[in-house]
């Protein structure tokens, strides 16, 4: 099950300069993509700036060790670690080295702060720091031009480093998604759905390549951020990204009305949720230049179901490590929510397991020994209605012998199975159900009461029974039915030979893209397969091929837009249910208009080679 929630606005922030134009105060909230860049030394009006790291935040940084930086005017600074003193005024030692003084300060965060402290309030150069991480500070040259770009030295094994000074232009994007209404739509008890444990299923944030250039930039990494908590991005109205003379909310200096970018032009730690700010090391390589890329914020949001983070806004930007190197980066275009096809918007991909989704299966299918078998029992009248939860509904299992004595009964009530509530996916109780789970060692081969029973026969009616007990301890039976339980099948190597042909059926023919669940039925039947001849009009059953997965395709673009891999979880797998295949299929909106065909993908059984199954004459419209 696939579930798709596209972006509900987007953006992107830049401090491009255009001769005249700084697009650092510019808005683009309204154009058509999200171009994601960065320039290296290519403008004489902006500033350069370097990037200060502690490498080890977890231990101090080493007494005497120094670092030398150089301003615009070719002064120059060096300063020097030291353990017995605590000051950062500017105070230099009697080698004219500004005095970083440590002792008593913490690691990480405050050493850091004394770093700054010293930089900002010496007189000797001109260059200004800023705390943009607990491990990084941002070193910006006083006054534009070529001039600042100067080089920068650190004593090895000191634990921190020092990029040199650059002129960098870059871009960020911001993509918000309503996932409160994502949730109240598809969480209905968090404790009886799918969600309850991220073992069941994973998020993945896309965002799509729309770009035409014939070379793109490559072989770089990027990085999703998650925007402080109750700071809401104003996308703005601006549409020009080529001369960027629209002004308004977002831009690189005000993320609203109200809120400032820690420092313009860069995205640092504090605009960022702390425990999410690069999702604990998770980044996106970059390596052809034109691929389509996806963030697992499985962990996020099983976090924002559970009310443990609020923000619903991202920021994706280059990593800090490819920000400062000497390459440009140019450039990098992801479609944005402006855009006429839906196909290519941001969105949120929520994949669950189907192996993991509740979907009543077949009564009329066929039961084997050692193997665990669903149940279920209806509480319908005129229609379904809710058993009476003061009593609990259970079923009691019977095979006697010829004594009467139920060879089921081990003398600890285990052919006695209580029925619990049925849940679909969301948490929601399905009314009038009650969910049966026989284990696969209750009705085995291998158990001694009814091994010589087994023997004797390929099968063996089971007497079920179900009932509950009422105020009075009095057993009221509710219905019984016999069930056939067969041993294990012999694969035939003629499987490998079969014509298998599709056939599925939809309700209707068009599927209004409502974001709703649709129940597509699939048969595959083997038209080589030789029947019995009947009087009388006979469905055919599907095969039962194992495990089969599918995916999707634009009939009118040959675009692929489920691919095949359930991306490490079986989101696409199509379970059968003991007479078809079913895909409970998600209509998203990003669908409208579309006409898509289905291939299915299964192992066969002999040669365990994977094999397609295609109807190219069957197509569904998406209205």
């Amino acid at each position: 099950m696939i579930i798709k929630e596209v972006a509900k606005k987007d953006t992107y922030v830049t401090n491009l300069h255009l001769g005249l134009t700084d697009a650092t105060n510019s808005n683009v909230g309204k154009a058509s993509t999200l171009d994601l860049f960065k320039i290296a030394k290519e403008n004489k009006n902006i500033k350069a700036r370097a990037l200060l790291t502690i490498e080890n935040i977890l231990i101090d940084l080493v007494s005497n060790k120094t670092f030398t930086l150089t301003d615009y005017e070719n002064s120059s600074a060096t300063f020097v670690i030291d353990n017995t003193a605590s000051i950062d005024d500017g105070t230099v030692d009697g080698s004219g080295r500004v005095i970083i003084g440590i002792d008593s300060t913490s690691v990480g965060i405050n050493q850091l702060t004394k770093i700054k402290n010293a930089i900002n309030n010496t007189n000797s150069i001109k260059i200004t720091a800023t705390i943009i991480s607990n491990s990084q500070i941002l070193l910006e040259q006083n006054s534009i031009g070529e001039s600042g770009e100067k080089n920068t030295t650190f004593d090895s094994n000191s634990n921190l480093k020092i990029t040199n000074f650059i002129r960098i232009q870059h871009s960020a994007l911001l993509i918000n998604f309503d996932l409160n209404n994502l949730r109240q739509k598809f969480v209905e008890s968090l404790n009886n759905s799918v969600f309850s444990s991220v073992s069941n299923y994973k998020v993945f944030l896309k965002l799509f390549d729309v770009g035409n250039a014939s070379t793109r930039p490559k072989n770089y990494d990027l990085k999703l951020s998650l925007l402080n908590n109750n700071i809401e991005f104003e996308e703005g109205i601006g549409s020009d990204v080529y001369n960027f003379s629209d002004l308004g909310h977002t831009n690189f200096t005000k993320i609203n009305n109200e809120t400032n970018w820690t420092k313009s032009g860069i995205v640092a730690s504090s605009d960022c949720v702390s425990n999410y700010y690069e999702f604990k090391g998770q980044i996106e390589s970059i390596t052809r230049g034109n691929e389509d890329i996806s963030f697992d914020i499985t962990s996020y949001f099983d976090e924002y179901l559970n009310n443990n983070v609020q923000s619903s806004s991202f920021i994706l930007c280059f990593d800090l490590e490819y920000l400062f190197d000497n390459f440009t980066y140019f450039v990098k275009r992801f479609g944005s929510v402006q855009l006429n096809d839906m196909i290519s918007h941001p969105r949120i991909e929520i994949h669950i397991d189907e192996n993991k989704v509740q979907n009543i299966e077949s009564q009329t299918k066929k039961r084997y020994f050692d193997n665990e078998e669903i149940f279920y029992l209806y509480n319908k009248i005129s229609k379904l209605e809710n058993f009476n939860e003061n009593y609990n509904v259970k079923l009691r299992l019977e095979y006697k012998n010829s004594s009467g004595t139920n060879l089921l009964d081990d003398g600890a009530s285990g052919h006695i199975i209580t029925g619990f509530n049925f849940y679909d996916f969301k948490g929601k109780i399905k009314q009038g159900i009650k969910k049966f789970t026989v284990p696969k060692t209750l009705i085995s081969r291998f158990s001694t009461n009814i091994q010589s029973e087994i023997q004797s026969s390929d099968s063996l009616k089971i007497k079920f029974n179900y009932y509950y007990d009422n105020e009075a301890g009095t057993t009221i039976d509710i219905r019984s039915e016999d069930v056939t339980f067969n041993k294990s099948e012999i694969v035939s190597s003629l499987n490998a030979y079969r014509n298998l042909s599709t056939s599925i059926k939809l309700l209707e023919k068009n599927i209004v893209t409502d974001d709703s669940f649709h129940r597509i039925v699939v048969d595959f039947i083997d038209i080589n397969k030789e029947h019995d001849a009947v009087n009388i009009p006979l469905r055919l059953t599907s095969e039962d091929l194992g495990k089969v997965y599918y995916s999707m395709h634009d009939i009118d673009t040959g675009r692929t837009i489920i691919e095949r891999s359930g991306a490490d979880i079986n989101a696409n797998e199509i379970l059968y249910d003991g007479s078809s295949y079913i895909i409970n299929f998600f209509a998203s909106k990003i669908y409208k208009n579309k006409r898509v065909n289905f291939k299915f993908y299964y192992n066969d059984e002999v040669s365990l080679i994977e094999n397609v199954i295609f109807n190219k004459n069957f197509s569904i419209r998406f209205d």
